[in-house]
């Protein structure tokens, strides 16, 4: 299990590396996130969080919990405003539930889909962050019962890793 540890902290250091669009900070989704974030602060809702990796599972039950950094990949997998045209959008159900797609190797967030209906905001990310060094897809999955994160990850000659993380939400 200490491989996996070391994985999610290799995987937040790329994570902060990576590069992004600093000079914009007009996200599609940040407003929600905000949102969301306070609603699991104000309702004092606790965690608990499944750790799998091949065969072998975590369970961390946590009862005080800083949404902004259990939720950050969902921050940073946020689409700028400003890249907004390199994807497609796509709009269903009155607007309730958009999907941007793009086909562009510059961007790291391949595919997002999100909806929000009764204020009930649900969110599938699909990204894939290259470089000569390594090789990252991971899936982000949001809703109000929890999250869920599956990681593939390859650093050249160095490893391979496939891990998922599972948050559910508790009163």
């Amino acid at each position: 299990m200490s491989k996996l540890v070391i994985s999610i902290i290799f995987l937040s250091f790329i994570l902060s590396c990576s590069s992004s669009d600093k000079s914009s900070n007009v996200k599609v989704l940040k407003h929600h996130y905000i949102a969301q974030i306070q609603k699991l602060k104000n309702d004092n809702v606790k965690l608990t969080k499944y750790i799998s990796k091949g065969e072998k599972q975590d369970t961390l039950y946590i009862d005080t919990v800083n949404w902004k950094r259990e939720l950050s990949l969902f921050l940073e997998s946020d689409i700028s405003e400003k890249k907004i045209s390199l994807y497609k959008i796509t709009s269903f159900e009155d607007s309730s539930k958009f999907l941007f797609q793009t086909n562009s190797y510059k961007q790291d967030v391949k595919k997002l889909k999100y909806s929000l209906s009764n204020n009930d905001l649900i969110v599938n990310i699909d990204v894939h962050k290259r470089s000569g060094l390594y090789d990252f897809f991971y899936y982000l999955e949001l809703s109000s019962k929890g999250y869920l994160i599956k990681v593939k990850q390859k650093v050249n000659m160095v490893y391979e890793s496939k891990y998922t993380i599972e948050g559910k939400f508790r009163k």
